[in-house]
């Protein structure tokens, strides 16, 4: 038995039958002294661990897809819908052109068997097989003999290693795997040791960027590139402080523009250096573009021009900012700038979050970590970003709007005077506010009547209050002043 990657393999060799496992026929193709003698016989039984199909290749160089002669297969966990095929893979490209069925066939006792997310295929061949084009005679990898009149041992001292190339994926079905999950290895079918080809150690560097990658985008997108926006939404929080003047060239700047300027930098130089990994040829595989790695259809086919275009609006903001702002006191002209400015960020940051969840899904999918675990930090972080904003808005509402006490108010409009504020409803006496009213506020002044001294009780020195509690009033809260108001005109 050896591991490589995401599969297991198992093997016996020059044995009349396969041993027996849940994944071979019942009725077993038993060989002959004479077929062992000639062309010996492999039996291998492949595990898959990601819930779809395996494949295993005989190949002329591991790592390299073709030429190889292939076993592929899939099962469900009922068994009800499985499938296994052998196939000759002459480039990158797999379908049913190429599969060997009857005569062609070089594989025998073939059978497929899932259980939770395992998969297995099992399968025989001989070691001398024509018929198998890129790995005709094996026999060199079990020190056996070429002479077909004896079953002897050559006088090598090591066996030739078996190259083998594997791939598997989480889909039942015949289409392209993600290049994460595949690999190629040489076995000692004599010492049961697989030594790693040198294309592997390419796909694990691989894996490293594509995290490198991902997590650059996220911090990017999901932290530095939402949170440059609060700070001129919110600027009241900093009450219009500015920075110290030995700051280099922000000092007397106000703090929100520098803290919105630092963060939109920082997260744009993380958004090009993952921009740069993604498109490298550290993520990419030899000779492909990156949409080939994908699987058609879905929501993955989409990362790749998101990603592109996610770019390019990225881009137009940094010039819409820097290259085209007009002063502060330009107008109608820098209004327009501002809504702009404003709607371009909001879009390109919505559409960035849709990215990198088809990010996490494209990474799941390649084998590089659960989708949960790309997602929930995500997904955290994009909310905590939205309940800040809303919570800061909620809360500048309130203070641009404080809730005035009508007795505040008069008290403010009336100091320096020793008049009553307010008349209570039907208490007071017919000489109230009488003494030095006029005629007109003579006219109102009897019984104590509600908002009575608002209306120039205390003289004619005092006359103007009403007008400016109203005013207080309506820029304290709209609700109240309307009634206020109201009330101060039919004193």
């Amino acid at each position: 038995m050896a591991q490589q990657g995401e599969v297991t393999v198992h093997w016996s060799a020059n044995t009349a039958s396969a041993p027996a496992n849940p994944c071979t026929p019942a009725a077993r193709m038993v060989l002959t002294p004479a077929q062992l003698m000639s062309g010996g016989s492999l039996h291998m039984a492949v595990q898959g661990y990601m819930g779809g199909f395996v494949a295993i290749s005989f190949a002329k160089s591991p790592g390299t897809m073709f030429p190889g002669d292939t076993v592929l297969g899939w099962a469900d966990a009922t068994g009800t819908s499985s499938f296994i095929g052998t196939f000759h893979v002459t480039d990158r490209s797999l379908d049913d052109s190429n599969r060997l069925t009857g005569a062609a066939d070089w594989a025998y006792d073939k059978g497929v068997s899932q259980e939770g997310s395992i998969t297995t295929i099992c399968f025989s061949r001989m070691l001398l097989e024509p018929r198998a084009f890129a790995s005709a005679d094996l026999r060199p990898t079990v020190m056996m003999s070429t002479d077909p009149t004896t079953n002897t041992t050559t006088g090598a001292t090591t066996a030739q290693p078996l190259g083998l190339n594997w791939a598997v994926a989480s889909w039942d079905e015949l289409r392209e795997h993600y290049a994460r999950n595949r690999g190629g290895f040489y076995l000692d079918l004599t010492a049961g040791a697989a030594a790693q080809a040198a294309d592997n150690t390419w796909s694990q560097q691989r894996r490293g960027w594509v995290i490198a990658h991902g997590v650059l985008m996220t911090v990017a997108w999901v932290f530095f590139l939402p949170l440059g926006p609060l700070f001129p939404a919110h600027r009241w929080l900093l009450r219009g402080a500015t920075a110290p003047p030995q700051w280099y060239r922000g000092g007397g700047k106000q703090l929100w523009f520098l803290g919105h300027v630092s963060c939109q930098w920082v997260g744009f130089a993380l958004l090009v250096a993952g921009y740069g990994i993604g498109h490298s040829k550290h993520v990419h595989e030899r000779g492909r573009t990156q949409s080939s790695l994908i699987p058609p259809g879905g929501a993955a086919k989409a990362h790749n021009p998101l990603g592109n275009a996610v770019m390019i609006i990225a881009f137009v903001q940094v010039l819409l900012a820097h290259a085209t702002r007009p002063a502060p006191d330009s107008g109608l002209r820098r209004r327009v700038w501002e809504y702009g400015h404003r709607i371009v960020g909001r879009c390109v940051i919505a559409l960035a979050w849709a990215q990198v969840l088809i990010g996490a899904h494209v990474a799941a999918g390649e084998g590089i970590g659960r989708f949960w675990q790309w997602a929930g930090p995500m997904i955290g972080g994009m909310a905590t970003m939205v309940l800040a904003d809303l919570s800061l808005r909620v809360v500048g509402w309130r203070q641009r709007e404080p809730a005035t006490s009508l007795e505040a108010l008069s008290a403010a409009t009336d100091v320096g005077t020793d008049k009553q504020h307010y008349v209570e409803m039907g208490k007071g006496g017919d000489n109230m506010g009488a003494s030095e009213a006029t005629p007109a506020q003579a006219g109102h002044g009897k019984g104590g009547r509600l908002g009575e001294p608002l209306v120039g009780a205390g003289g004619a020195g005092n006359g103007g209050s009403s007008t400016a509690v109203a005013e207080a009033l309506v820029r304290s809260r709209p609700s109240m002043a309307a009634a206020s108001v109201a009330s101060v005109a039919e004193a």
